[in-house]
């Protein structure tokens, strides 16, 4: 009897997995490469890490870091720019802050993939920024 709720499951992850692999293999078929600029990074205190380690049955705390958003800045065929923000990079505490620039310093140029018709849909052309998660 509850078997079928298993495959049904199977039946609907099947689905969304096609979905999205539809949805990204149409995007990279329209899409335009272009190079963006670093113009900026931003910092922000956070707490990271925090898990439980199954195989030495072990807690990790959570703890203090501070996160780096890189924005890349792209001219596309038309006029008017768009900026792109990126998670560049992770900082512990303990590290030193200044090597947090180093992630993405102002002015690299990094790879752009972006829709001609809605040049503010844009990913870092990678293979992780094109088909990992976009929450």
């Amino acid at each position: 009897m509850i078997h079928w709720v298993y495959r049904n499951i199977a039946y609907l992850l099947l689905v969304l997995i096609g979905w999205y692999a539809l949805d990204r293999v149409m995007f990279m078929y329209k899409a335009q490469h272009i190079t963006g600029n670093v113009i900026s990074v931003d910092a922000k205190q956070d707490m990271c890490g925090g898990y439980f380690s199954s195989r030495s049955l072990t807690y990790y705390p959570p703890y203090k870091c501070t996160r780096y958003t890189a924005h890349l800045k792209y001219v596309p065929t038309t006029d008017k720019s768009y900026v792109l923000s990126i998670p560049a990079c992770t900082r512990a505490e303990k590290d030193d802050p200044a090597e947090g620039s180093s992630c993405f310093p102002v002015g690299t140029l990094i790879p752009v993939i972006y829709n001609p018709q809605d040049p503010s849909e844009a990913y870092v052309d990678d293979i992780v920024d094109l088909w990992g998660p976009h929450w």
